[in-house]
């Protein structure tokens, strides 16, 4: 009998018994000496993917004892194993790959090839607390794994403001916290953009951070949160004497100036009162904030500045 004889669909019996969960026929195909635990159907799936993601955990555990077992093959979309089963959600077998050391084999816990997004990104994402723990503490993970977009785990933590796991993130050995998406923002940008007052003091404490950190277009994470009318946030900025009020970003622009543009008067207020802005800046068209003001009717503004 050829044991690993597919169907039209490339499934082996054991690929069939493995997406029941029939524990005990699985358990006697793996006896059979010439058994191929790791082969392939036409979607690239195998034994193991499909016990996993049907959340057949008594499989699964029979599969990883296999020395031959490969954790790392990639289904047709690019996914290994271990990141398809957490999308199902089933962790109690995302914890079995991640202690397994089945012939020095271990699971890639940081990518799927086409994806690019890593296990850690999408738990982040889910905004699960617990399993964010569980997979800090593999050595393995990544933390400062990218995703397509150039954001790290902690950026999309601060996004969602999930702020549990961003303090759990920046606890991480291995933290970058200045590291930039393909937008040239930083953690500490996505913290005053969606002025995030208690992440922004947190950030200022650490002492690799790059407070002045400038994106793509020259705007530092101040002229973001003054872009946003964040006003928290600006007050959090302004307890810190390493932040620089008068960079200037690739059109000339400062963070006053900008809040000009915007019109967002009390933020202009807590400029000019802290007396850490040139009030007679002026951008790369030559035009003082009282002309801005002038230009985009913000009369209270042009009140206030007179």
């Amino acid at each position: 009998v050829n044991i690993n004889i597919t169907d039209d669909i490339g499934k082996t019996s054991l690929m069939k018994a493995a997406s029941e969960g029939q524990v005990e026929v699985v358990k006697l195909l793996l006896t059979h000496n010439c058994i191929d635990i790791n082969k392939q159907d036409i979607q690239y799936q195998t034994a193991l993917m499909m016990a996993s993601v049907n959340g057949h955990t008594d499989v699964v555990k029979l599969l990883l004892e296999c020395n031959d077992i490969d954790l790392n093959i990639r289904n047709s979309d690019g996914v290994p194993a271990i990141v398809a089963t957490a999308e199902r959600g089933y962790f109690d077998i995302v914890k079995l790959f991640l202690n397994c050391k089945t012939s020095g084999r271990k699971s890639d816990v940081n990518m799927s090839q086409k994806l690019k997004y890593s296990l850690l990104s999408i738990v982040v994402c889910i905004g699960d607390v617990e399993k964010t723990k569980l997979l800090l503490k593999c050595s393995r993970v990544n933390v400062n794994w990218k995703d397509p977009y150039g954001k790290t785990p902690l950026m999309v933590s601060i996004i969602k403001k999930q702020d549990e796991i961003t303090n759990l993130l920046l606890k991480h050995s291995k933290i970058n916290v200045n590291l930039k998406d393909n937008d040239g923002n930083s953690a500490l940008t996505y913290a005053a953009k969606y002025s995030n007052s208690d992440i922004i003091y947190t950030l200022l404490e650490l002492k690799k951070i790059s407070i002045n950190i400038q994106n793509n277009i020259g705007n530092t994470p101040v002229m973001i949160a003054a872009e946003n009318g964040n006003v928290d946030a600006i007050n959090v900025f302004l307890l810190n004497k390493k932040v620089k009020f008068n960079i200037e970003n690739e059109v000339g622009e400062t963070a006053l100036i900008i809040a000009v543009e915007k019109g967002y008067l009390s933020i202009v207020k807590l400029f000019i009162e802290m007396k850490l802005v040139d009030i007679n800046t002026k951008d790369s068209l030559n035009e003082t904030i009282l002309m801005k003001a002038t230009i985009n009717g913000h009369a209270r503004l042009v009140d206030y500045l007179l």
